[in-house]
């Protein structure tokens, strides 16, 4: 049933990329606008579902969503394909060898996901099982599930593509496995822009796709550190690999290859000023706007370099200087109103409460911060950074030696002016900028580069000459990166989670089926009530729910932990519950009183409990049964 239910959310999920790209789909297409146009769809698509939030419920909004597509996408061909005869064509760049590479691409996409995705459950799950679950029956603004009332200010884009998933499911998902397939879903049309894009600038061989692709899902730091920190771990910044399964960072690396591809194509040489028009600048103000929802300081780190950019040449944006300030006014109100909009964290209340300047240092992850005025501080910075300084030079390397020979590719005076700024910004903003006075949020600033830069790499390789300097310095960053990452997955087994840490004594999270076990159904509102502590998540990523919770770090304001037992018992009663109101208790159904928490073989003793689903019982918990298990308020 598992499998069934992932293949029928996949399907309808993707449902407006296939009516965008079959639609669209002429003769004369090209491999370059498939790239930029996917993960520019994901982005009209997310965003729009989000703001029906403001009127429906998370799930309704979803449904509504597709059937908007559906209809979208039937009167775009009565009107558009139809009266005037021109009917989807297959595109002739798309030949058997192309769709080839782009599979392969999508499948090497899918296989390094699934490596992790399944039997481990990674990346704060403690918050976001409970939250994709709870965010099915809320409109926005969100509250998070261990603080109602509260509005959620938070890149909650993944949680709420993770509900998507569930909800297309027919409610059979838990939200660890919602979780996981919106990560394998997201890395597979990472892979297809990336096939593309590759295949798209000339005939790549199969096997060079595949590793390309490969080296940009596995780039991140050098871990050759020479003592520095932690063996296999990047000092102030894990591998986008590790990283990408937060919830909002495989959606803002999708974004990321596709802004890359636009920029790239329109900041190739040698090309007349101008010539490009606006091609792809309408994907480009999609992708950055989803960006400023998902990943806020990338989104403004890459907004202000193309604001450079545009200072030294505006072709890079735009067919004219005049046209190019317009466009950047534009993107500059898109990201404050697509976030305030959606209630993000440009809203009141956001987690971020304070930035501020501190002396330049190497700011550490789970490790201490190490001054620039010292040799580890710089070696640890080099080496974190080292996929975005070797393609940087190699990419100035490259203009240098393109203006002695004009027919030679080469980067525009825009393009390395960007890559100049997302260089500078970013390492700027790591050492020197400090959020909430928490050193290791400050790697939010090299997001962006380090996943960009490897993909100005690949898809730029075919400009450096064989066995040149420039060559061999994209070749160390991408596969010193790359390698790194693999070391990482060979010898670090204890740094994931695995599931069988959420899944309890409970079933699997992973192949459970939320609808037959714990009674999951269409239009559930979140509730608040008390779980026993071996089955919290098996519920919870079932049911939508309102928990008890705690603070996990002294510089978050949002509550990411669970409070368990008889504690978190006492949380909701003094905190949660209205005075007087009966409080249900979720506890299992196959275990006996003496094989519970104490507050479910309270509940069971002395309460009226009746099934919910096959696996639980719904008891009620009245005021006078709180009062004897945790005593006055």
């Amino acid at each position: 049933m598992s499998a069934l239910a992932q293949a029928v959310a996949v399907v309808l999920y993707l449902l407006p990329v296939a009516v965008v790209l079959t639609l669209s789909a002429r003769r004369d297409r090209s491999l370059a606008w498939m790239a930029a146009a996917i993960p520019a769809v994901v982005a009209v698509d997310l965003l729009g579902t989000m703001l029906l939030c403001w009127a429906f419920r998370l799930e309704l909004a979803a449904v509504i969503s597709r059937l908007l597509w559906i209809a979208g996408g039937a009167l775009w061909y009565d009107r558009r394909q139809r009266r005037r005869g021109l009917r989807p064509e297959r595109p002739a760049a798309l030949d058997r060898r192309v769709v080839a590479g782009v599979v392969v691409a999508a499948l090497v996409g899918i296989g390094l996901s699934v490596i992790l995705s399944r039997p481990y459950a990674l990346w704060d799950r403690e918050l976001h099982i409970p939250l994709v679950a709870a965010l099915r029956g809320q409109r926005l603004p969100f509250q998070n599930s261990y603080d109602p009332g509260i509005a959620l200010h938070y890149h909650f884009s993944g949680d709420v593509l993770a509900a998507m998933l569930q909800t297309y499911s027919f409610d059979v998902l838990n939200a660890s496995l919602a979780l996981s397939l919106a990560h394998d879903v997201m890395f597979a049309l990472i892979g297809v822009t990336l096939g593309a894009s590759l295949l798209a600038s000339g005939r790549r061989p199969i096997h060079v796709v595949a590793l390309s692709v490969a080296a940009v899902l596995l780039a991140g730091p050098c871990v050759l550190r020479f003592g520095v920190g932690e063996p296999y771990l990047g000092y102030s910044y894990y591998a986008l690999y590790i990283w990408g399964f937060r919830p909002h960072q495989h959606i803002a690396m999708l974004m990321f290859a596709g802004i890359a591809g636009v920029l790239l194509l329109r900041g190739e040489r040698p090309l007349r000023d101008g010539t490009r028009g606006w091609a792809g600048v309408g994907a480009l103000v999609a992708m950055l706007a989803l960006t400023s929802v998902t990943d806020e300081t990338s989104a403004a780190v890459l907004g202000l370099c193309l604001a450079i950019a545009w200072l030294v040449d505006p072709f890079l944006i735009a067919p004219s200087r005049k046209g190019g300030a317009v466009l950047l006014g534009a993107l500059a109100a898109v990201f404050v109103v697509v976030n305030v909009a959606l209630a993000a964290s440009l809203s009141r209340g956001s987690p971020v409460e304070q930035m501020g300047l501190v002396a330049p240092r190497s700011p550490g992850v789970q490790q201490p911060p190490l001054p620039l005025s010292t040799g580890g501080g710089w070696v640890a910075l080099i080496a974190d950074t080292l996929p975005v300084w070797t393609i940087f030079i190699a990419l100035c390397g490259l203009r240098r030696a393109g203006k002695r020979d004009p027919a030679q590719q080469r980067p525009s005076r825009g393009l390395v002016a960007f890559l100049a700024a997302l260089t500078a910004v970013s390492i700027v903003g790591l050492t020197v900028v400090e959020i909430n006075h928490a050193p290791p949020e400050s790697h939010r600033f090299l997001t962006a580069a380090l996943f960009m830069f490897p993909v100005f790499g690949v898809l730029a390789l075919p400009w450096w000459a064989a066995g040149t300097a420039r060559r061999a310095l994209v070749l160390a960053g991408l596969t010193l990166g790359a390698f790194s990452t693999v070391l990482w997955l060979s010898h670090y087994p204890r740094h994931p989670t695995p599931q069988t840490y959420f899944q309890q004594r409970g079933e699997n999270l992973h192949t459970s089926d939320c609808r037959a076990l714990a009674g999951a159904r269409f239009g559930q509102s979140p509730e608040l009530a008390y779980v026993e502590s071996s089955i919290f998540y098996a519920w919870s990523g079932c049911r939508p729910s309102f928990l008890p919770g705690f603070r996990a770090t002294k510089y978050w304001v949002i509550k990411l932990k669970p409070v368990l037992g008889l504690n978190g018992l006492r949380q909701m009663d003094r905190e949660m519950v209205p005075p007087g109101a009966t409080l249900p208790a979720i506890c299992p159904a196959k275990r006996g009183g003496d094989d519970v928490d104490p507050v479910c073989a309270y509940a069971r003793r002395h309460g009226t409990c009746a099934p919910e689903g096959s696996e639980y019982l719904r008891c009620a918990l009245t005021p006078a049964d709180r009062l004897k298990l945790v005593g006055a308020r």
